[in-house]
């Protein structure tokens, strides 16, 4: 038994002697602190800390001083981290990326990042030693600005009230007015003194100062353009919020255009509307002893060829006395037809008084869901066909009570969601119904264009829910429509102007909103070679319309190769048309 527990002993007195040995071969913890504290042999030469990127491939380049230990004996990693967070993103080994220059590995390493703020842990080893870290930080944004609204301010705007409205096409413009805008940029924002374009029409742009963007509540970056004198009277001005805004990345705003026009001379009276205050605006346009018709509209507007309210209209809006010429009234291809009755009255009603939310007296009118009777089922009336009059007498107040009022709608790209009541006031007349008479006094049918954005339900006929003219904005306006499909429809000002162009159909001479593109037809037929013309304005990859790039006509294309068939032909559905071509195309049909 003694001579058991003595050899234990020896076996146990030979393991500590054994282990003790060891120890003096081992490093101290000491030892490992050091190393980890050694400075690490990475260099980062490009891009310098804290850089900020507007495309989400970011390339890194740098050396690895690897001195007397072998350069293959290094690895090197790079861990990507959200800055905010500290969360781990992504891990890379990019030993395989260092190469041996003159004694010095150098690398390389590209990288696709999410938008945001990181940062890259450049970490290298090698067998005896962990280097220490080195850290650099990226910003990352590749959203650009946009513009959230833009808006027309005064502290007076004549009669002691403020003034604070949307610019877009709004009239009775107070000559001391501002333009405020606000731009939606989660990082920094350049404005410079180029940045806004205030231009009356046939003028050269006015001078005025940027005030410094400052955040609002929302965080969103407010700031105000300010003319160094104050505005004419009875002038369109033409506004353009440039591409020369940038955010600290590089990213540079969607463009925006708007117009707006001043108030008209002092002293004048508005002959529209609120004539139970002035009755006296009436005899402007009406007599009641030497009318020409049965409205009483005055005899001394009845001349030919063009319809007594159009004489009515111009008396005043010619430039000359207290209304502006409406833009480009006077081009060769105008919107009105003048051998028939309407003209301006089609979209204008100059019984309406002026309000912010019908600053151009568009039409209006009531309408009403109205029951189910033993004569007639349940259905819509609408007063600006139908007036309730004919049917109701002593009822009339609570019937206009209970309906709903609307003013035709004219929405552009910076008002329009895309839906078919963006657009109704072209529709009243381009639904298929009214008729115009030519200069050979022949009846003829407007265009029904409102079948191509009628696509819901079994109106759908022409497939406009197919229709590859409809888009999703990327510009931070509304033009996402919630019919059909995500995408709405493009309005109809993108392609035509309003009163008249110098092109045929009222085409524009300007088309898309990013490289705007000039189209020029004035005169003649419509054929392949105009209808090619103008569909490659902006199908050409890089013109935008609310953010969008259009597809690039591709000449090569086995389909488009050597053909002389019009755009129409294959794009136009089943008609082959131009009118369901630019309006509703569809995928090649050849």
């Amino acid at each position: 038994m003694k001579k058991t527990n003595f050899s234990l002993k020896l076996i146990l007195i030979f393991f500590i002697w054994i282990v003790f040995s060891i120890s003096f071969l081992l490093p101290l913890p000491s030892d490992f602190e050091k190393a980890a504290d050694e400075p690490s042999p990475v260099t980062i030469i490009s891009p310098t800390d804290n850089s900020h990127f507007n495309n989400k491939t970011v390339e890194f380049s740098g050396t690895l001083a690897y001195g007397s230990t072998p350069l293959n004996e290094y690895t090197l990693v790079v861990k990507d981290y959200n800055k905010t967070t500290g969360i781990l993103i992504e891990e890379t080994d990019i030993t395989a990326n260092i190469v041996d220059n003159a004694g010095v590995g150098q690398w390389t390493f590209s990288k696709d990042f999410t938008d945001g703020l990181h940062e890259l842990s450049f970490e290298a080893n090698d067998l005896t030693n962990t280097y220490q870290p080195v850290k650099i930080t990226s910003l990352v944004d590749t959203t650009r600005p946009f513009v959230k609204e833009t808006k027309l301010v005064s502290i007076d705007r004549g009669d002691g009230t403020p003034w604070n409205t949307d610019i877009d096409n709004m009239t009775h413009v107070p000559l001391n007015a501002q333009i405020k805008i606000t731009i939606n940029e989660s990082n920094g924002l350049n404005v410079n003194s180029s940045s806004i374009d205030v231009t009356p029409v046939g003028g050269a742009p006015i001078s005025g100062t940027n005030s410094t963007p400052e955040r609002d509540e929302f965080g969103n970056y407010v700031f105000t353009f300010t003319p160094t004198s104050s505005l004419e009277r009875q002038k369109t001005y033409n506004v353009s919020v440039k591409e020369t805004i940038l955010d600290d990345s590089g990213n540079i705003v969607y463009p925006k255009f708007y117009k707006f026009t001043t108030i008209s001379e002092e002293g004048t009276e508005d002959p529209h509307g609120n004539y139970m205050a002035n009755t006296n605006v009436c005899s402007n346009c009406h007599g009641a002893h030497v009318a020409g018709t049965s409205n009483l509209e005055n005899s001394k507007y009845q001349t030919n060829p063009f319809p007594p309210v159009e004489n009515y209209c111009m008396a005043c809006h010619d430039g000359t006395g207290g209304a502006p010429m409406p833009n480009k009234y006077n081009q060769n291809n105008n919107h009105n037809h003048f051998e028939s009755t309407g003209s301006c009255s089609s979209c204008h009603d100059p019984h309406n008084s002026w309000s912010e939310g019908n600053p151009n007296k568009f039409r209006d009118h009531y309408v009403f869901d109205h029951v189910g009777t033993t004569m007639d089922p349940p259905r819509i009336v609408d007063s600006d066909y139908e007036d309730c009059e004919n049917c109701h007498d002593t009822e009339l107040d609570t019937v206009l009570s209970i309906s709903h009022y609307r003013v035709y709608s004219y929405n552009n790209a910076n008002s329009a969601t895309g839906v078919i009541d963006d657009y109704s006031l072209c529709f009243r007349c381009h639904d298929g119904t009214k008729k115009w008479t030519d200069s050979n006094q022949v009846e003829q049918t407007i265009s029904n264009i409102k079948q191509y954005f009628d696509d819901t339900g079994e109106s759908d006929t022409t497939k406009g829910s197919q229709s590859l003219h409809r888009i999703s904005a990327n510009d931070g306006s509304n033009l996402t429509a919630n019919s059909g499909s995500n995408d709405g429809h493009i309005p109809c000002a993108e392609c035509h102007d309003t009163h008249g162009s110098s092109n045929i159909k009222i085409l524009k001479e300007q088309l898309g909103q990013e490289d705007r593109q000039s189209f020029t037809a004035t005169t003649g037929d419509w054929d392949a070679a105009k209808e090619k013309s103008f569909c490659t304005k902006c199908h050409n990859g890089t013109t935008t319309i609310s953010g969008v790039s259009t597809k690039k006509f591709d000449a090569n294309d086995i389909n488009h190769n050597g053909t002389t068939e019009t755009c129409s032909y294959c794009h136009g559905g089943t008609s082959r048309s131009l009118v369901e071509a630019a309006h509703a195309p569809k995928t090649g049909t050849p």
